[in-house]
């Protein structure tokens, strides 16, 4: 690997660490830190396939955190931050802030995805 690829992929991971700092930050508005903790290991959860259905994430969520009011709340919360974003069955990728009036019903037919940022932070090698 070159000088520029060192550099390059030096910066990238200083840019995941302050992107994920942020996010943490702003999930603390409304979460403990044990519950971003969870909602973490959930991310990393998320790492080991591309694409996932709202219900298979629903049920990591629920492994967490039982209690089906508090999973669905962490399930909108990984939306509303676009920490999830989601594809339609053409393959276009949605982040919340541009598509924050779909029916619950086309969220059930979407696949989700972890932004790239979060899926960056647990796989640093693949950068």
């Amino acid at each position: 690997m070159g000088i520029f690829a060192k550099c390059m992929k030096l910066l990238l991971q200083k840019y995941i660490a302050e992107n994920i700092k942020e996010i943490k930050s702003e999930l603390s508005i409304h979460l403990t830190e044990l519950e971003i903790t969870k909602v973490f290991r959930i991310c990393k959860s998320l790492t080991y396939r591309s694409f996932y259905f709202k219900d298979e994430i629903v049920e990591y969520i629920e492994d967490e955190f039982p209690n089906i009011q508090t999973a669905d709340k962490i399930f909108k919360l990984l939306i509303s931050y676009s920490i999830l974003i989601y594809r339609n069955s053409l393959g276009k990728l949605y982040f919340n802030y541009r598509e924050n009036n779909l029916e619950s019903t086309e969220l059930d037919d979407m696949q989700f995805t972890l932004h790239k940022c979060v899926y960056s932070y647990f796989n640093p090698n693949q950068l």
